[in-house]
């Protein structure tokens, strides 16, 4: 709560050494240091969070929530090919991995690949029989494509995995 204060106070010095503390219990752990980070991201302080990422990626080189966020990272900075870099190296090492597979989805839907947002959506689709969101996309997808049957197909897909899911029950009402 006192970083985020500080941070949305500009108060970046006093953010640092409380950031700095906070890390100090546990500098080599990539949650703690990712979890710091992203709050400095989150105030639009990318040099920060990125300095902390990458402290955290020292540590456990084959993180694949840091890459993720650092592909994050990269597209709050405008560069959607440096984002595109993080997110790949994450399917790389965790290839079925339905969150690492829906980021680069949703960067590929960001940039008109409408062909590799659907692949990777089945890939996520795929990779966990209880995901919601990729159902949800695809059936957005479907719609909008105007295949309402299959949009229809995928909602029901979704509300059985999660009947209580507003979005599913949304997307069939």
């Amino acid at each position: 709560l006192l970083l985020r204060g500080y941070l949305a106070d500009k108060e970046d010095q006093k953010a640092r050494e409380l950031a700095d503390q906070i890390l100090g219990y546990s500098a080599d752990s990539p949650a703690r240091v990712g979890l710091v980070a992203a709050m400095f991201a989150d105030n639009g302080r990318y040099d920060m969070a990125e300095n902390l990422f990458r402290q955290a990626l020292a540590a456990n080189p084959d993180s694949v929530p840091v890459m993720r966020s650092m592909g994050w990272l990269e597209l709050a900075r405008g560069n959607p090919d440096e984002a595109r870099r993080w997110f790949d190296r994450a399917i790389e090492l965790a290839p079925d991995d339905p969150d690492v597979l829906l980021d680069r989805a949703r960067l590929a839907q960001a940039e008109g690949d409408s062909e590799r947002y659907v692949a990777l959506l089945e890939r996520a689709r795929s990779a966990d029989e209880d995901a919601v969101e990729p159902r949800l996309l695809l059936a957005q997808q479907r719609a909008s494509s105007g295949d309402l049957e299959e949009a229809e197909s995928l909602a029901r897909e979704a509300v059985q995995r999660r009947p209580d899911d507003v979005a599913a029950l949304n997307m069939l009402g």
